[in-house]
């Protein structure tokens, strides 16, 4: 009784073997042609964005960015952006990057903070008094621009894109209107 399991486990064992073609001596080996296999698609490239914000005014504070992967919070909620930052000046430029980002449309928004409080100081009817600037350096009118109008691509394959920000101003010494 204690074997009982192993009598059906052997029979298919017998079963399988004799059944199976015998090879003999004057037989063809059996063919070593392995089977098609579709090739699996190139891993991901991830890009490093390369940005480079020109025309501050000076180098106080730091420039802050956000970088939105859809049009969901841009420009204003940093909070829906897939990465943010605050990065150095120096000699009246900002270079920095932002790594490991996948295939898609992007689109930045940044900041002068001047005075280094982590927002953007606004004066009268909500004017900016620090400088600001946007991907594609798009004309402002009287409002933040579209995604659209900001917008780049990173491209499959690229391994890194590079874009130049044109600082703004709209009060102030070096103001540009």
């Amino acid at each position: 009784m204690k074997f009982g399991f192993a009598l059906p486990f052997v029979a298919l064992l017998v079963i399988f073997f004799t059944s199976m073609p015998s090879q003999s001596q004057d037989s063809e080996p059996p063919s070593t042609v392995a089977p098609s296999v579709t090739p699996l698609p190139p891993s991901p490239v991830s890009t490093q964005l390369v940005v480079v914000v020109e025309g501050l005014r000076n180098d106080s504070g730091r420039v802050l960015a956000a970088l939105y992967r859809g049009s969901e919070g841009f420009p204003n909620n940093d909070e829906k952006s897939v990465a943010r930052n605050n990065f150095p000046i120096e000699k009246g430029i900002a270079t920095f990057t932002f790594d490991k980002l996948p295939t898609g449309e992007y689109a930045l928004s940044l900041f002068h903070d001047e005075n280094d409080n982590s927002k953007l100081d606004t004066g009268a009817f909500g004017i900016p008094k620090e400088g600001f600037g946007f991907s594609n350096d798009p004309k402002i009118r009287f409002s933040s621009p579209k995604f659209s109008e900001a917008m780049f691509k990173i491209e499959p394959n690229e391994t890194e894109h590079k874009i130049v920000v044109h600082m703004k101003y709209l009060t102030g010494k070096g103001a540009s209107r």
